[in-house]
């Protein structure tokens, strides 16, 4: 793991660039690493540089990890995992050693056309001095972030966000639309998590280039997802393959993450996930040290007894990792500060708390099993999806069959229903504030009504209509999934861990999957079809078919009712400067707590953690 910082002058008067203002973006990122570099590009060593480079890690870094090449400069965080099938296309690529050389040469080779090629995990900047041009991009499904912001005279790039805030004054606006969006609503996954106006996440499969010679930004997508938009007809002969095809792919991605270690540390929650990663580790490497980290709590057995199947299966040392209210509390500000955007909820705790144990223990990485709902049909509102899907195609007694076969997955047709008619009443009668004002008035009421009146108000982005399963996986994996990436690389970092996710860097196998039709992904009223079966023979049967999905789990209404009187006293006490939380008023409704108003206890917290973060930044 490392960080990367960049600036760029617009123009050859702007303000001047020094190797000390690279040093101190590199301050900001120094919980990725205290071992830096940092160079001023120029292909005139007469003339002012216009670019600066800047690298950090926690390893010594060698004079090669910011490449020279000719005119070409790079910094690179992450790995690339098809550099051997890449340089047998490529002959002139055999000589690279390192994966910065490989990169600057397949750039001279090929142009932006290489960026294609690049397969894993990765964020990467690249400066081609003889065109006078800086190119910054990440990988194709999000597992590395890098953000940018521009001021009157320069661009800046980061793999954080606090370096852009901290050097550059002009960009710290708030975007208070995106602020309310997170107390009204709270969804971690469809936030695009914008809390600052000026300073922006590259999108993921994307480059930007910035031409200084012609003062020219282009934004263009170098990677796009292609998938099966059809449900397609359920074909039994078909199966064994695609499961086997399936199989070999998830081996063969994990076990690249497996190359030259001799131990590992997985997140483990006992879910179907976590518990194929590392049920699969053990059966591609008899001889790994396997450790487990299971976050725990003081309220119930969670997923405690499902992980317990697992680390006994596998021989794993297990390492169950405490999470209490108290400790929330404690961690909240340290937690959002290297975040740089405030915790949505419990459960990104103890996610974080897993991480921070595992750096604890020595670990430099940590596996993890984000990605699979998004690729193969893990969560509840899928199914909502999948029967609709079945029925729009008049398949009305397959869609009878998958009905019936719900309590596979632990649902009903009732808790179908009202998904169904919660999300008609949210996109097709109601619009956002009225839907609001019926299901959280209180919550309303608790917010400053001139903000509210202007995040009503303001334009949306228009939902595409989506009539197949594949649809809303494809936008759940490409635009939603990198937001819970985000969290977990950036919990991962804050240790000084990188964090893996082999069902989300994956590219073969996901590429795969998504080109299989959806009547293939959900099928027996059983979610993640595929992988379970996949699966079958390497993870145990009791955890494969099991029901429940708990993932990073938290007694959460329990955690908030103990400890609502402390943040009722911290929002008192914590300054509002944007004043967007009206508290008398939310004061007011503080009974709510003990009626396990789930909704408004979520928006207390939320209230708390989003004061807290906002004074991280004073």
């Amino acid at each position: 793991m490392k960080g990367l910082f960049a600036i760029i002058k617009k123009t050859q008067s702007s303000v001047f660039l020094s190797e000390n203002t690279i040093e101190e973006g590199l301050s900001f990122l120094s919980h990725r690493g205290n071992n830096k570099k940092q160079v001023l590009c120029s292909n005139d060593l007469n003339s002012n540089p216009r670019v600066g480079l800047g690298i950090c890690s926690h390893v010594a870094l060698e004079t090669n990890q910011i490449c020279y090449l000719d005119y070409i400069y790079v910094i690179f965080d992450g790995k690339l995992n098809n550099v051997d099938v890449v340089k047998e296309t490529y002959p002139e690529l055999k000589h690279c050693l390192t994966e910065e050389e490989f990169i600057a040469h397949a750039y001279q080779l090929l142009g932006e056309k290489a960026f294609s090629l690049l397969y894993g995990y990765w964020s990467l900047i690249l400066v081609d001095t003889k065109k006078e041009k800086l190119y910054a991009l990440r990988d194709p499904f999000g597992n590395k972030s890098l953000f940018y912001c521009q001021t009157e005279d320069c661009f800046a790039f980061s793999s954080e966000i606090r370096p852009l805030y901290q050097l550059f004054p002009s960009v710290r606006a708030k975007n208070l639309n995106a602020i309310t969006a997170y107390l009204l609503w709270g969804d971690i996954v469809k936030h695009n998590q914008d809390f600052f106006a000026d300073i922006h996440e590259l999108q993921t499969g994307h480059f930007i280039s910035y031409s200084y010679q012609e003062s020219l930004l282009e934004k263009k997508a170098y990677y796009t997802l292609s998938y099966k938009s059809c449900l397609g007809k359920y074909d039994p002969d078909k199966v064994p393959e695609l499961i086997e095809t399936i199989k070999y792919l998830f081996l063969k991605g994990l076990g690249f993450h497996l190359d030259n270690k001799t131990q590992i540390a997985v997140g483990l929650s006992g879910g179907l996930d976590s518990s194929s990663i590392c049920c699969s580790a053990r059966e591609l490497r008899k001889d790994i040290s396997i450790t487990a980290f299971t976050a725990v709590n003081d309220v119930d057995d969670g997923e405690t007894l499902w992980a317990a199947k697992i680390v006994k299966h596998v021989n794993a040392q297990w390492i169950k990792v405490s999470c209490t209210p108290q400790q929330l509390l404690d961690e909240i500000e340290h937690i959002n500060f290297f975040q740089s955007i405030p915790i949505f909820n419990t459960s990104s705790f103890a996610q974080y708390r897993v991480m921070k144990s595992a750096g604890e223990y020595g670990f430099t990485n940590i596996i993890d099993g984000q990605g699979s709902d998004e690729m193969f049909a893990g969560y509840t509102a899928y199914f909502q999806k999948f029967i609709n899907e079945l029925f729009f195609e008049y398949l009305f007694l397959e869609g009878i069959k998958e009905a019936k076969n719900l309590k596979n997955s632990n649902l009903s047709f009732k808790m179908i229903g009202v998904l169904s008619l919660k999300q008609f009443l949210k996109e097709g009668i109601l619009n956002e504030r009225l839907f609001a004002t019926m299901k959280r008035k209180s919550l309303l009421q608790s917010l400053n009504p001139d903000i509210l009146q202007t995040y009503f108000h303001a334009k949306r982005e228009k939902i595409e209509r989506k009539e197949t399963l594949n649809d809303y996986l494809n936008e759940s994996y490409t635009k939603f999934l990198p937001h819970i990436l985000r969290w977990g690389e950036h919990s991962a970092a804050s240790s000084g861990l990188d964090c893996l996710m082999p069902f989300a860097d994956n590219r073969l196998l996901t590429e795969y999957v998504f080109n299989i039709p959806s009547i293939y992904k959900i099928h027996k009223g059983w979610g993640k079809y595929l992988l379970r079966n996949a699966m079958e023979g390497i993870v145990p049967d009791e955890v494969r078919m099991r029901k429940q999905k708990l993932g990073f789990y938290t007694p959460e209404s329990q955690w908030l009712q103990a400890i609502s009187n402390q943040i009722k006293n911290r929002i008192s006490a914590m300054p509002d400067k944007e004043n967007i939380i009206n508290k008398e008023e939310l004061f007011n409704h503080w009974t709510e707590f003990g009626k396990e108003n789930i909704h408004f206890q979520q928006f207390a917290f939320r209230c708390m953690s989003y004061l807290v973060w906002r004074n991280t930044w004073e």
